[in-house]
């Protein structure tokens, strides 16, 4: 089993806006500088998508960016609280504490056989604008099993305007509850990643 301890290092990318080139003949003011940032905007918009794009995308970027903290925890954290939906007003800290949560929650459930949820194809063709992972009794039984009445909460993801797919609003807010309703049960997969208090 592995353990995986927070990362004490974030970074920071401060951009100060200057003046648009306009001393460029033929070269309209702003022209430069807004083709860039055109370029760059359609670039994150392909990541998001290609990240984003269905539950099975979704779910795959999640837990790429939480086994990707040991080694780059910025980059890692960044990529695994990407998939929430969190509320505009969360701090990083929540957000980190709760991609920190669902990590846990899935680990004692079961293996993620990620390629088993719905992948862009399918949810094209079914139409599709949720998926509920947890609880499902077809292929989580033995989870289900050791709770003492019903999970705390569920797992949903669901896609937004734009096509992209988080774990949804109401997963989120949930999910201190059913972590702490699952802490006691052992993993079954994954590992533990710990708070700064557990790992001291």
């Amino acid at each position: 089993m592995s353990t995986l301890a927070l990362g004490f290092l974030f970074g920071w990318l401060t951009v100060v806006p200057v003046a648009a080139q306009t001393g460029i003949p033929g070269m309209p003011a702003g022209g430069v500088a807004e083709d860039i940032e055109k370029a760059a905007e359609k670039e994150r918009s392909e990541e998001e998508r290609a990240a984003l794009g269905s539950p099975r995308a979704t779910m795959r970027t999640f837990l790429e960016g939480m086994e990707q903290l040991w080694e780059s925890p910025v980059a890692g954290w960044k990529k695994a609280t990407l998939t929430l939906d969190l509320p505009p007003s969360a701090a990083s800290d929540q957000a980190r504490d709760r991609a920190r949560q669902l990590y846990g929650v899935l680990n004692r459930i079961g293996l993620v056989e990620v390629d088993a949820l719905p992948g862009a194809d399918e949810v094209a063709s079914k139409s599709l604008d949720s998926f509920r992972y947890f609880p499902d009794r077809r292929t989580q039984r033995a989870a289900l099993e050791r709770f003492r009445g019903p999970p705390s909460g569920s797992i949903v993801l669901r896609v937004d305007e734009d096509g992209l797919w988080h774990f949804d609003r109401e997963t989120v807010r949930r999910l201190p509850a059913l972590f702490k309703q699952m802490e006691s049960m052992p993993l079954v997969a994954g590992g533990e990643v710990l708070t700064v208090a557990q790992y001291i």
